[in-house]
């Protein structure tokens, strides 16, 4: 999908592209990049908005001096 829609690798996409393909994957008929981009583009805010939630909740974990959160280990923590 990478390189289908962004002609990159996977280790190349950055967050925003990462979110657009993971978009995609909940509904391809009605999410797929080339022929639906404005709905795409809908989920992808959602989903980066979901991103930066989680983030947000481990720096914070992090910074209390906790171990885990809701979403899993607090990473560098």
């Amino acid at each position: 999908a990478s390189n289908r829609y962004f002609g990159k690798n996977v280790q190349e996409l950055d967050k925003a592209e990462c979110a657009a393909i993971i978009a995609i994957t909940q509904n391809p008929s009605k999410l797929e990049l080339f022929n639906h981009e404005e709905e795409n583009r809908v989920r992808r805010s959602y989903i980066l908005d979901q991103m930066l939630d989680i983030e947000l909740t481990q720096l914070k974990a992090r910074l209390d001096g906790k171990e885990s959160t809701e979403y899993g280990p607090v990473e560098g923590g």
